[in-house]
């Protein structure tokens, strides 16, 4: 696996490694409160991981997207972020 490159991965990856440490360190525990909450916790573990990595696929498709835009249309992107821009700068001045 690659190392996290966005602050959030880096929390998300954060969080899910203290929660194996807390699944590890309750694995000899019987009371069945803590079983299961245990296995929900390995669930929502492995459905937040498969979400995040469809989210980030899709942001990257995304982003390939908007490239490939750019480039094919260079001087109607500029045109836009400029039309942007002066929008914004209208209304932050009315405030």
């Amino acid at each position: 696996m690659s190392s996290p490159r966005h602050p959030l991965e880096r929390r998300l990856n954060s969080v899910a490694d203290h929660a194996r440490t807390l699944i590890e360190a309750t694995a000899d525990a019987a009371d069945q409160r803590v079983v299961g909450a245990r296995d929900g916790l390995l669930r929502a573990l492995e459905a937040g991981g498969d979400m995040f990595e469809r989210a980030k696929e899709h942001a990257e498709e995304g982003v390939r997207s908007v490239d490939k835009l750019v480039r094919k249309h260079p001087y109607e992107t500029l045109a836009v972020a400029f039309g942007v821009g002066v929008l914004a700068g209208v209304l932050a001045r009315r405030r």
